[in-house]
């Protein structure tokens, strides 16, 4: 018989879910099949996972069952000496935590209509009040980056930032393009900042708010900067130049 394993990723939310998936590539190192549901669907249909694994529906009854949750695995709750959730979800299956930062493994953009190519990708909304920048301040932000090209990804019901080409809920597959075809990405601790992560963007600034720790929002080539403290000036400086 076949060893084999059921995963059941349950975290709705697509940044929670993207940091599931170097977990669920780990697993996939230890037995022969690994079935898989994710509570995400989107998150699912970019995730590039290895040949042996497969969604969960019609394996029957499996006795190695792993539950991914953010939640849990950072023990409900942020500390200052918290690991990466990448890191965090790979020690709570009983993975070996590698020293830094794991990339989720997605799949290359095959197509779903033609992605625009921007200087600048912002992220700056999110559910979370805490971790937002207004709109005002995304205004502010965009028009000290002058005449370069500018666009704003997000999702829900975030709002528009006017005079700014906002793309929400879009496939994440072409959102994932859109952060890599720019020359550079500003994000907040988000979906759309984790997706970054996920697509290997060239440059990717992430603004940190304070509200959670910041080694759990970057990684191994990406800029961290604190926003209260630098302020919106200082961050635009820095993204012009890289452009």
């Amino acid at each position: 018989m076949k060893n084999t394993a059921l995963v059941v990723a349950y975290d709705p939310l697509g940044g929670d879910s993207l940091m599931s998936l170097p977990a669920i590539c780990g697993l996939a190192e230890k037995y022969d099949h690994l079935y898989v549901e994710m509570a995400n669907a989107g998150v699912w249909e970019i995730a590039d996972f290895p040949p042996n694994v497969s969604w969960a529906w019609g394996c029957g009854f499996q006795p190695n069952r792993h539950f991914l949750g953010m939640a849990a695995a950072i023990g409900y709750g942020f500390t200052s000496d918290m690991l990466h959730p990448t890191q965090s979800l790979m020690r709570f299956v009983g993975l070996d935590v590698p020293p830094e930062p794991v990339r989720p493994r997605i799949k290359p953009y095959s197509g779903g209509g033609p992605v625009p190519e921007f200087d600048v990708v912002i992220a700056p909304f999110t559910t979370a009040a805490e971790r937002t920048l207004t709109v005002a301040q995304t205004w502010d932000l965009r028009t000290r980056l002058g005449d370069h090209t500018v666009a704003v990804l997000g999702g829900g019901t975030n709002p528009d930032v006017p005079f700014v080409q906002c793309y929400y809920n879009q496939p994440f597959a072409w959102g994932a393009e859109l952060l890599r075809k720019a020359k550079v990405v500003v994000a907040i601790d988000s979906f759309p900042g984790r997706l970054a992560h996920a697509a290997g963007v060239k440059h990717h600034i992430v603004l940190d708010t304070g509200a959670t720790p910041p080694q759990t929002q970057t990684y191994p080539g990406a800029i961290i900067m604190r926003v209260l403290s630098l302020g919106l000036e200082a961050v635009a400086e820095r993204v012009l130049s890289l452009l």
